[in-house]
């Protein structure tokens, strides 16, 4: 078998190829991961920025379909297995979009985006400065619910940039 067709083969068996249907049309996965920053404000003269695409997981091959099924086995429960939304009136944030047989959880926190300076903190209360303080201090007095849904957040995100090779560092 000349090594291009194998490696083909490869790319098949594995799940990073999707291979065309009957129809000659690639067959939808029927679990995806989509984790992308969605710019929701609106800015007088630049208007709404198109997404910008963070991380993104097929279930195209029996590993990666079984890793989407381990994720919303695990992360499902602690959301309730329902739509989770944190973030502020016309304000940026990152979405998690996961499906899985049919079923799709999205879940949007604008914590990601708002933590890029530093000197803020998003809470179950909304973006608060830091003055002086650490993360870790604040959230440790915040609403533990809202702390363990925002760590199982930057926990899916984490995975997902770790198995990803075309994900956006």
């Amino acid at each position: 078998m000349p090594l291009a067709a194998g490696l083909i083969a490869l790319a098949a068996v594995s799940g990073l190829l999707a291979m065309p249907s009957l129809g000659g049309q690639p067959e939808k996965a029927l679990s995806t991961l989509d984790i992308r920053d969605v710019d929701n404000s609106l800015h007088p003269t630049r208007g709404r920025q198109p997404d910008k695409q963070v991380c993104s997981l097929d279930g195209q091959g029996a590993k990666a379909e079984q890793m989407l099924k381990q994720l919303w086995e695990d992360f499902g429960p602690l959301f309730g297995f329902k739509d989770w939304n944190s973030f502020g009136p016309d304000s940026s944030f990152r979405q998690i979009r996961l499906e899985y047989a049919g079923k799709v959880l999205t879940f949007r926190s604008w914590h990601p985006i708002y933590e890029r300076d530093k000197r803020m903190v998003v809470t179950s209360h909304g973006v608060l400065p830091l003055n002086g303080r650490s993360r870790a201090e604040v959230l440790k007095k915040d609403d533990r619910g809202y702390v363990a849904r925002r760590v199982a957040f930057d926990a899916i995100v984490d995975l997902c940039l770790a198995l990803s090779p075309s994900a956006r560092r």
